[in-house]
């Protein structure tokens, strides 16, 4: 067992008071956490029974939320294995464990508010609102305002104006205005304060903001003053003439309006740089700049509207979540501090939870910290003493989620007012080495000053130094290279050669090794060093599922089956390794130039069109997910990625598509479309699948990952690429702050966004630099104390000005007589045979000895037995019996090369027409708007709508519906059937049944052109006389006429149901019955010579 530390042994023994802990890098953290909450267990002030629910652990993730429930029950398991006096009480809480309060901060407030439906006001089996769902809600909520309610209130037009004077359709722009309040409204929503809160805060800071305007008069002097003293040609000296100078000089103090504060800051930008006079014209700008703030005042106007756009905003999101009953991360919060201000529910946990512990503390925020403080105060705040945080201030890099690292600092000062013993630093690094502990300890507490905590190393080491950097500026780019992109391969290939001769010399292997990115940009350069020195390598981070390659030539698929229209997922499907087509003989295919494709690509063509057509059928009685498989096997896109490279991984990947699509399926119940629509969503909205990595952090190859990824993870070697990458900048236009509210970018009297104009969005900007940069310092620091005996740091230029990176970080503060610098490996890289191609003589077919291997039953062929048909089978074999036989007996795809390219044109093809008019027909009654339901119906079958489809059809709904007496007598629609024939189930669909007492009317729709009405009665006559039938014998019902309904034209025709014929066409069934159960072979079955010009089958039959 591994010996405590005297600060461990601390943190784990004090139960009964507050404690914060700060928990430096490999110190142990996890261990403390779970001993003591074992010491609780054995020593705590526990009510009887109720002991494990006493207790509340909230954890950072699910992940590290499971591994403590994990090691808590080991060592229970050792407690019953060790224990003889107690082994019964340790027994009773293996088994109560599994109603622990481990969770996240978000699943303990979900348990609360489901004890608690009626008081929290809330739906008692709501659901969780997923982040895609949040944020696309969110933005079509904005969306909606700015493009809808645009045209009725014209503030909301001129507020638009405001942020996007040259083009108000740049409002639309992901990037631009909807982007930017969805960020604010998020950020706001963090902290727990409702809209009003912020806003009152922010125009209490303008109001508070103090402007003298008879610094004008002064400021005029000095720059006269300037004038006269500067140089001849300098900026200053040309002022002397200036119109706007000139215009603002005769201005008085009690004149000043908007434009003059755009003069004046003219004036500022002209005053320029002279040695001798700096400290008068920075004097100057300061006194302008005191005027400048009068913009605030003035552009109140837009605060106040911004804060009614997120006002409207939170209340139409509002009303979303309350429809669907669900509820967002930050309700979930929310909603829990504002039911502990009932008194006696909040009473009821202070009761209950007897002791609160919070992991990685350095990543909450504000909300959190006031929900616990209710818990663990009862007269002043934290007067319970009940309260015990753990974490690493040094490691808090989740600001972009909403962290708060002050929040640890303000919870430490309050624990320690009362007993500075109360804080306790775990500073013994059990995971490091001491050479690279050194270089950190030495370099952190040059960069954080006073923030950092020296760690001790408990790991020694014989090397004397571990920490290297690779850099070589020393050379020449070839005139066609990008500098920058050339400097990113040097460094690539420095990494890769650097980890090929550690692993050559045996001091490594490469599973040790781990590559830590600020952001993935750029690891596909790396990615093709590693495979250059062929090095294996699994990336844990990067692109998710859903933008893999093989996922994507899916859903082109799945897009192309569920909208034949779509051509841009069709020509992916095309080019997909699916159908394999190349771009060659996609631009012959879609240019009308046939004749010049090969044959083999028509093939393919062949087999994309055979496949669309049998799917449009499949998606009809599938599920999406039954689809997905049956598509995998018919276009074997599994078996063609286990050609590929990385194709276990690919296979992997396809699997948990597989299984993510069935979850979904299951729990949303989604057909096809509205999965393709969820899943574009969940990618639009930033959401994503995490690949399944066949690779796990145990296997052979290096890692490569996020540092935020690596966080809790440690690497024998850590190697941090692209240090001097530059850290992005914050260029959004309004700003927020928890202290000052919102911060707007004001524009200039050109209509250009002015930081100079903008004091409180400056003021707030300069904030959030600062906060920005100490993250970095600390995400650089979480990078570098993942190592425990080797860190490597590649330091290219990358050919730009690094000085906001980590490279300057490094080169500023890093002590040079622990480091090694590498410029240069000599290495070769290995060639990699390729695979040799297959050759004629392989795929020879070799004769077989038949007296050796006899062939069995060779010329038998299997006969099938039809234990279902329907009755369009039956109407199929009446009209060509060799197309019934490569339908319904073969199941042959269907060949229409020369018509495959689908309907292009805006006219509806007769299949179309068929399936909008019945699907109408079905659904019309006179209470629905005629004109919606046809639009309903077009998007219901996938069929893009235009005026001329919709005039198409328009003429058979009128005389459908002039046809129709819809009050007077019962009416049913699309009535399915099965009907016993000869042992066979005869299955079909009535299109209406009419029953007036106790006679009935079959109707069948048709909309066939009507030149040849004999032509129609003998090939539908059998279709009526069997419904007849089914009627009478299934349902006991007298009818009295069967009729067909000719839609073109708004005519009927009266079909014979006399017994006679009844009975003769019932003898027609059971004859075409016996016959296609007692012939196999194709030549049984005549064909009609006169339909094979319109026969799909015409290039396969004989």
């Amino acid at each position: 067992m591994i010996k405590l530390t005297e600060s461990q042994k601390q943190a784990i023994n004090t139960i009964n008071e507050n404690l914060a802990v700060n928990a430096g890098a490999g110190s142990g953290k996890t261990k403390v956490l779970v001993d003591r909450y074992i010491n609780i267990l054995e020593n705590g002030n526990l009510d009887k029974y109720s002991e494990i629910e006493s207790i509340v652990a909230i954890t950072f993730t699910k992940k590290a939320q499971g591994e403590m429930k994990e090691r808590i029950r080991k060592r229970v398991i050792e407690k019953i294995e060790e224990e003889s006096k107690e082994k019964e009480y340790w027994k009773r809480i293996y088994e109560d464990l599994e109603m622990a309060n481990i969770s996240t901060i978000h699943a303990f407030c979900s348990k609360i508010l489901s004890e608690n439906p009626i008081e929290s006001s809330v739906q008692p089996k709501f659901k969780i609102l997923e982040e895609y769902e949040k944020k696309k809600f969110i933005e079509e909520i904005l969306s909606d305002i700015f493009t809808i309610q645009v045209e009725k209130d014209n503030q909301i037009y001129n507020f638009l104006e405001y942020f996007t004077p040259f083009s108000i359709e740049e409002s639309m722009h992901k990037d631009n205005i909807i982007q930017t309040l969805k960020r604010i409204y998020l950020d706001i929503r963090t902290t727990g304060k409702n809209i009003n809160y912020i806003e009152d805060l922010t125009l209490k800071n303008i109001e508070n903001l103090e402007v003298d305007f008879s610094n004008l008069d002064a400021i005029k002097e000095k720059v006269l003053y300037l004038i006269e003293n500067s140089r001849k040609n300098s900026k200053l000296a040309k002022l002397k003439n200036d119109e706007i100078w000139l215009e603002l000089y005769d201005k008085q103090s009690n004149q000043i309006k908007k434009e003059d504060l755009f003069n004046l800051a003219y004036i500022k930008e002209n005053l320029g740089k002279n040695k001798k006079l700096q400290d008068n014209i920075d004097e100057v700008k300061s006194m302008i700049n005191n005027l400048l703030v009068m913009l605030e005042k003035l552009n109140k106007d837009i605060y106040i509207f911004t804060f009614y756009i997120l006002k409207l905003l939170d209340k139409k999101y509002s009303e979303k979540k309350q429809k669907l009953s669900k509820l967002d991360y930050e309700d979930l919060q929310i909603l829990t501090l504002q039911l502990f201000d009932n008194k006696n529910i909040l009473n009821h946990y202070i009761n209950k939870f007897k002791y609160i512990m919070i992991d990685e503390f350095q990543d909450t925020d504000n909300l959190q910290k006031s929900i616990l403080y209710k818990l663990c105060s009862l007269n002043k705040p934290l007067d319970r003493n009940n309260l015990f945080v753990v974490g690493d201030p040094k490691q808090s890099i989740y600001r972009f989620r909403g962290a708060d690292v002050s929040v640890f600092d303000e919870v430490s000062k309050d624990i320690s007012n009362k007993n500075n013993d109360l804080i306790i630093n775990l500073d013994d690094n059990f995971r490091t080495v001491n050479t690279i502990m050194k270089v950190i300890n030495d370099f952190f507490i040059k960069l954080m000053v006073d923030k950092y905590q020296i760690l001790n190393s408990n790991k020694s080491t014989e090397n004397e130094i571990d920490v290297e950097i690779l850099k070589n500026d020393e050379i020449e780019i070839p005139n066609d290279e990008n500098k920058s992109e050339y400097h990113k391969k040097i460094e690539a290939d420095l990494i890769a050669k650097r980890i090929k001769l550690s692993v050559d010399k045996g001091e490594y292997n490469y599973s040790d090794f781990a590559v830590l990115f600020r952001s993935m940009t750029d690891v596909s350069l790396y990615e093709s060093a590693l495979k250059k020195y062929n090095i294996p390598f699994s990336n844990f981070s990067g692109e998710g599922l859903l933008y893999l390659e093989q996922i994507v030539d899916i859903m082109n698929a799945l897009k192309s089956i569920n909208n034949n229209d779509d051509m841009i997922s069709f020509i992916g499907f095309l080019r997909s390794s699916m159908i394999g087509v190349s771009d060659s003989t996609l631009y012959k295919h879609f240019y009308d130039y046939e004749d010049f494709i090969e044959n083999k690509e028509k093939d393919k063509l062949e087999f994309a069109y055979s496949i669309i057509k049998r799917f449009n059928k499949l998606k009809k009685i599938l599920r999406v997910d039954e689809l997905l498989i049956e598509l995998l096997k018919v276009t074997k896109f599994k078996e063609t990625c286990l050609l590929l490279d990385d194709n276990v991984q690919k296979i992997s990947n396809i699997e948990k598509f597989i299984d993510f699509t069935k979850k979904l399926v299951y729990e949303e119940n989604l057909d096809l479309n509205e999965f393709i629509n969820y899943i574009d969503d969940f990618k639009k909205y930033g959401q994503d699948i995490e690949k399944d990595n066949v690779n796990s952090l145990d296997s052979k190859g290096v890692s490569i990952m996020t540092i935020h990824k690596s966080k809790g993870l440690q690497f024998k070697v850590i190697i941090i690429p692209q240090t001097s990458k530059p850290f992005r900048n914050n260029n959004l236009d309004i700003l927020f702050s928890k202290y000052k509210g919102l911060g707007i970018k004001h524009v200039d009297k050109n209509q250009k966004k002015s930081k100079e104009l903008s004091f409180i969005y400056s003021n707030i900007l300069e904030n959030e630099s600062i906060e920005d940069f100490e993250e970095n310092k600390r995400i650089l620091y979480v990078a570098m104390t993942r190592a425990e005996e080797k860190l490597i740091l590649g330091s290219q230029s990358l050919g730009r000005n690094y000085k906001n990176s980590f490279k300057s970080m490094i080169e500023e503060n890093i002590s040079t007589e622990n480091i090694k610098y590498i410029n240069n490996i000599d290495l070769e890289y290995e060639k990699i045979p390729r695979v040799k191609n297959f050759q004629e003589s392989h795929l020879k077919k070799r004769d077989i000895d038949t007296n050796i291997f006899p062939l069995i039953n060779i010329k038998n062929n299997i006969k099938k037995k039809f234990e279902t048909l329907s009755i369009s089978a039956y109407m199929k074999f009446k009209n060509c019996q060799r197309s019934f036989y490569y339908e319904y007996y073969k199941k042959s795809p269907v060949i229409n090369f020369n018509n495959s390219k689908g309907n292009i044109n805006n006219t509806l093809s007769s299949i179309e027409k068929g399936v909008l008019v019945h699907r109408i027909c079905e659904l019309y009654n006179p209470e629905i708007d005629k004109c919606n339901l046809i639009k309903k119906v077009f998007q219901e079958k996938n069929i893009n709508i235009t005026t001329d489809k919709i005039n198409e059809i328009l003429p058979y709904i009128n005389n459908y519906i002039d046809m129709n007496d819809f009050h007077n007598k019962e009416q049913y629609n699309e009535i399915h059937f099965y009907y016993n024939i000869l042992d066979i189930k005869l299955s079909g669909v009535i299109d209406k049944i009419i029953i007036d007492g106790n006679k009935a009317t079959i109707i069948d729709f048709k909309t066939n052109d009507v030149k040849n009405k004999k032509h129609i009665l003998d090939q539908y006559s059998t279709q009526m006389q069997l419904y007849t039938s089914v009627v009478k014998d299934l349902y006991k019902i007298n009818v009295e006429k069967a009729r067909i309904m000719l839609l073109k034209t708004g005519e009927y025709m009266n079909i014979d149901i006399s017994e006679d014929g009844l009975n003769e066409n019932i003898d027609r069934i059971k004859k075409f019955i016996t016959f296609v159960n007692t012939h196999n072979e194709e030549l049984h079955y005549s064909k009609n010579t006169n339909k094979c010009i319109y026969c799909n089958y015409q290039k396969i039959c004989k």
